[in-house]
């Protein structure tokens, strides 16, 4: 629809008597164009877009450039005119059908690192969908799915065809995946063995959502299987939830005191959902304890 189309005719009379020569539509409301409401192809004046004068009496040719504006069936006609009257010759059926529309979206468009969104999409006058960014839309002119876990943020888009093989594309949705980052550092570097002392962490969080994110300073001993992800030095294993940003997400800092004995070196970090925040560990080393001896 509102494309152009173009069309053209040719003719030739043996008897050398053709005077006019036309192509013309007729509209899906039954209408001819040349002439509203009448049903014979007949014109009174040689003159407008859809007529030519074919001065050779004998053959010519002529072409028009037709844009429908409205869906439906059109006919286009080509007919040839002598003294005699109007002769039709031939024509052609062209169906016009409405272009699809496609409307994407995902809710919410911020998450944290492995949480899920909504992807929710709908067309008009589509046959079928599909889709890029990691989702399938099996097809369906409408639906709505879950993304599943997302740890990096995503983009995600839908085409959908017509019913003649038109093509639209939506605008394209992303989805922001915000990914714990923050720093940490441990005062005293260096403890006693087996002595129970306090150390004094200062930490940093960056991209953590209030009531979404759970956090702790966790730790390892040097050597210890990469499974074991350690147990929790904080209280009850969470860093002060209070001070987590009122914001939908932001910026988390403060300072703790954890009483704490190891017996050899250990590495200190922070996690988030169970998982470690990337470069927010500290290791802290271990001396002997001479009373011992």
């Amino acid at each position: 629809m509102n494309q152009s189309v173009n069309y053209s005719s040719s003719a030739t009379d043996q008897d050398g008597n053709m005077d006019y020569l036309a192509l013309n539509w007729r509209n899906p409301d039954g209408t001819y164009n040349w002439s509203s409401g009448q049903s014979s192809y007949q014109a009174t004046v040689n003159n407008g877009p859809y007529f030519h004068y074919v001065p050779s009496r004998g053959s010519g040719s002529y072409s028009i450039s037709f844009k429908p504006s409205s869906p439906g069936t059109y006919k286009i006609y080509s007919v040839a005119h002598d003294p005699s009257g109007w002769v039709y010759s031939s024509s052609y059926t062209l169906r016009v059908v409405p272009k699809p529309t496609a409307v994407l979206s995902v809710t919410p468009n911020t998450i944290s690192s492995g949480q899920s969104t909504r992807i929710s999409w709908s067309s008009t006058n589509a046959t079928s969908c599909t889709s890029t960014g990691g989702f399938s839309t099996g097809g369906r002119t409408v639906g709505s799915v879950s993304s599943g876990p997302l740890t990096a943020s995503t983009q995600y888009q839908i085409y959908c065809n017509g019913a003649i093989g038109s093509k639209v594309y939506s605008s394209a949705q992303s989805v922001t995946v915000l990914v714990p980052a923050g720093t940490l550092s441990a005062y005293p570097a260096r403890v006693e063995e087996g002595k129970s002392t306090p150390i004094k962490f200062t930490w940093t969080l960056n991209n953590v959502q209030k009531g979404v994110n759970t956090c702790a300073i966790n730790k390892r001993a040097t050597g210890a299987p990469s499974s074991s992800m350690g147990s929790p030095v904080m209280s009850g294993g969470t860093i002060n939830s209070s001070l987590f940003p009122s914001a939908t997400h932001g910026r988390a800092n403060s300072t703790n005191i954890v009483q704490d004995s190891i017996t050899t070196q250990t590495k200190y970090y922070l996690e988030c959902n169970g998982i470690a925040v990337p470069n927010s560990s500290v290791i802290v080393n271990v001396v002997p304890n001479f009373n011992n001896f």
